[in-house]
Formats: C-alpha cells, structure tokens, sequence
C-alpha cells in the first residue's frame, strides 16, 4: 500500500469505500459501470477510485479497474471486522453479565449461534446440549451451577460407559453442595475415575465441549452475580473450538481434583 498511508487511513477508506471494492471483487469493471450499479455520481466515483489507487487497492487495467492483492486483503480483512461487530452487538446482552477483565474471544461469538431463554421453559436451552451429550465421546466441562435434574440423571447414567470421556471443572460452592446431596455423582463416581472432576474457586462462565462421532460443539454459559443465565453462546466454528480447549486447559490446569476437596470438606 502507499508508503505513507496509515493503518487508519487503510480502515476508513475501506469501510468507505467497501460497495465498489466489493464489486470489483466479482472482476473488473469500467468507470461507468460502477457509477451505475453503485448509483452514485461522477465526481463521487472519481474520488473513491482516487482515494483507493493511492492505497494500491484497485489498479486501472484494459478493462478498466480491478483490484490489487493487497485491496483483496483489506476487503477480506474489512468483511471479517465487519462480521466481527455484528456478532459483538448480538452478543452484548449476553456478555454485560461477564467481568470486564474475563477473556472471551472474538473466536467465540464470531457468528455464533444464541440459545435464548423461554419464559416458560427456562431449561430450554439445556435440552439441545443434553441430547448432543447424549451421543458424545467426550465432555469437557466447566459449571458453577446445577441447572437441571436432567444433567444429573444424563451423568449417572453414562459414567458408566466406557466410551465415555468425561473431564469436569467444577467451582468449589457447586462441588460442596453435589457431594452433600448427590454423592453417588461426584463422590464414588470421581474417586473411582469414571468421571473426573476437578474443583476451582470460581469460574466468570459455564462452559461445555461435546464432541460426539460427527461433530464438535462449544457451549458458552454468561452469568450474573446470582448464577442467573440469560442465554447461551453455541458455536461449532474450528476457531471457536481451539478457544475453548484452552480455556479449559487454563482452568484445568489450576483446578485440584475433587477427591482432595472432598477430604479438606470433611475435615
């Protein structure tokens, strides 16, 4: 681009300029075709070719104007934060319930899917996560709550398939009150390996990773000071995937197993 343009000389002029480097995008085109499909004036076209030529985006050719390598990078570049803003204003309400300084990637909500919650079936977006772990090979899990019945049940009865991989983070408050009253689950089941667990003090969101035969999904759990969730994050992207393997490499890696939490409790 030319030597002495800025980052932010690049960003505005793309963001500006995006309707004709996108139709140049398709194969070049004369001046009076992209003041007719772009319906704007002479004078106006005249400029953004301008403006765009001294950042080495577009380039004239026999055909008029096509775009260079490094227009193609910035229009690439330009659709990606564009995608990623969008996904950012559509998550907003989700992520207010998150600590400013928790680290949420845009790998994550980058077109993301939203599992709202129903008035009358605040379980609701639970039961699509249930019934894909219902078919999983492997969980990998971070929780701060007990949101279902369901999820106790669902556990009880696949720890003891073999071909089940289960690895849970739980926080410190949930663990002491499933050991008290669900002992069967975390008790005997983590101590004789077929689940393990792993305690932390706390945790800023609930996380699952569930893979099964044909696919891998992440679910991503804000919420409030009360446990309170006001929706899940869903996303099956390759990107968001890695993001939340090592989120729970991170909180696995400072978590104690459940066996010397259980001990600590009872002492």
């Amino acid at each position: 681009m030319g030597h002495s343009s800025t980052g932010d000389d690049v960003l505005q002029t793309v963001a500006k300029r995006s309707p004709l480097l996108e139709h140049l995008d398709d194969g070049p085109a004369t001046k009076r075709e992209l003041i007719a499909v772009l319906d704007c004036s002479r004078s106006t076209i005249d400029r953004a070719i301008r403006e765009l030529e001294a950042l080495d985006c577009i380039r004239r050719c026999e055909d008029g104007f096509r775009l260079t390598v490094a227009g193609r990078l910035a229009l690439t570049a330009h659709r990606r934060s564009r995608q990623t803003f969008e996904s950012i204003s559509r998550t907003s309400d989700l992520l207010r319930e998150l600590p400013t300084e928790t680290p949420i990637s845009t790998d994550l909500i980058r077109d993301a899917t939203l599992l709202e919650v129903p008035a009358h079936a605040p379980n609701e977006p639970f039961e699509e996560i249930i019934e894909l772990i219902d078919r999983a090979e492997r969980l990998r899990a971070i929780a701060a709550a007990d949101r279902t019945p369901a999820f106790r049940r669902q556990f009880r009865e696949r720890a003891i398939d073999d071909a089940f991989d289960v690895e849970l983070v739980v926080t410190e408050a949930l663990a002491r009150v499933t050991l008290t009253d669900h002992a069967d689950l975390l008790g005997d089941g983590a101590l004789e390996g077929e689940i393990d667990v792993y305690t932390v003090p706390t945790v800023p969101y609930e996380l699952s990773i569930v893979e099964t035969p044909t696919e891998s999904v992440v679910y991503v759990v804000p919420f409030d000071d009360d446990l309170t969730y006001r929706g899940v994050i869903r996303n099956d992207s390759t990107a968001a995937l890695e993001w939340a393997h090592d989120a729970f490499r991170r909180y696995r890696a400072t978590a104690r197993p459940i066996s010397a939490f259980d001990q600590r409790a009872t002492d």
